[in-house]
């Protein structure tokens, strides 16, 4: 008997797996927003996590989806929307607000130009409360109030980029500071203080934040090229030691000026006074840029061919003698705060500024 020949079957058909539905990626697309990082400088990781997420969800027949980004100036958070194809045509935009529960485009509904002062680069921005701040409690005479607030954007710009959060230690001694030199000596008087400026606490602890990160960058600048620029510029560092005379007229300066050397000077300047000439007579020693501007580059021994208008009078001046800046720690706290002076003026010379006084 012939034995049955056994009859192949085609394998069954896999079952079906339903496409993914729009509701199931809705609620996939919620999980991802809250999950991806909203700091500046983990932007790029969280644009990879959204195109593994939307390649996948095609793979599983769901709808299309690409990640939108809100960089708002003026601060290292950034917002996401997820914008998802609906079946019917169209998109849904998706949005997660894990904190206020204010999505950006409702939080950023009137231009945010309006209510900021300058961008620098496109990207950081200082809005109107914080450049009163600025001008408020900066208290610099020698620098414009547009480099203040320039200085300012530029340093929270460069110190937004830096991974290390500021610790509670650094905002705590910021806040100290600030308090020491405003004469807040009590918690009273800080509250009072706060209220004159329409400023909240939480608005005060994120200057002080912002201050201390501020503050942290300085340091490192100045501690990492202290020592190059004091080499680079001694002559700034001079110790030098001067004498000069002022007067609203030019009539109490003229013998003054007709002396031969910078030591004659010295003493008919000292005569003058003790005469009680209408003059006012200075002498001191400085760095350069504590003198006078017509003294600051004279070498040792000469002085003023002649009086020269200077601060609202004319003057005439001498310098006795320039002795070479001792590497003190003195002198390197000076060279310090220049070197972060030079790297304020070099970024700001490359800086593209977009004024909104208007």
């Amino acid at each position: 008997m012939t034995p049955a020949t056994a009859v192949p079957t085609a394998p069954a058909a896999p079952a079906a797996v339903p496409a993914l539905s729009f509701d199931a990626t809705l609620a996939e697309a919620v999980a991802l927003l809250r999950s991806l990082p909203r700091r500046r400088e983990s932007l790029a990781g969280a644009r990879r996590s959204a195109e593994r997420w939307a390649a996948d969800v095609r793979r599983r027949g769901g709808p299309a989806a690409v990640l939108v980004v809100d960089e708002p100036p003026g601060t290292p958070l950034v917002d996401y929307d997820l914008l998802i194809d609906h079946p019917d045509g169209g998109c849904v935009a998706v949005n997660s607000q894990p904190e206020d529960g204010l999505p950006w485009a409702v939080d950023h509904s009137t231009h945010w130009a309006a209510g900021q002062v300058l961008t620098i680069d496109g990207l950081h921005s200082v809005s109107i409360p914080a450049a009163l701040y600025v001008l408020r409690a900066a208290g610099l005479r020698d620098r414009t109030l547009h480099d203040q607030l320039v200085d300012h954007a530029l340093l929270l710009t460069a110190a937004f980029a830096d991974p290390e959060p500021v610790t509670p230690a650094e905002i705590q001694a910021t806040a100290d500071d600030f308090r020491r030199r405003r004469g807040l000596h009590s918690r009273d008087a800080l509250f009072a203080w706060l209220d004159s400026l329409g400023l909240t606490t939480a608005a005060f602890e994120q200057q002080m934040t912002n201050d201390a990160l501020a503050a942290r960058l300085r340091r490192r600048i100045a501690e990492s090229q202290a020592r190059d620029h004091l080499r680079t510029h001694a002559r700034d560092f001079e110790h030098v030691h001067a004498v000069w005379a002022g007067a609203r007229q030019s009539a109490p300066l003229a013998r003054l000026a007709e002396a031969r050397d910078a030591e004659e000077f010295a003493a008919l300047a000292r005569a003058a006074a003790e005469a009680g000439a209408p003059l006012r007579v200075t002498t001191g020693t400085s760095l350069p840029d504590g003198l006078p501007l017509p003294l600051r580059d004279l070498e040792a021994g000469t002085l003023t061919p002649r009086p020269v208008p200077y601060d609202g009078e004319l003057l005439v001046g001498a310098v006795l003698t320039r002795r070479p800046a001792p590497h003190d720690d003195d002198t390197l706290a000076a060279a310090g705060r220049a070197a972060v002076a030079a790297w304020l003026a070099e970024r700001r010379s490359r800086a593209q500024i977009t004024w909104h006084w208007f």
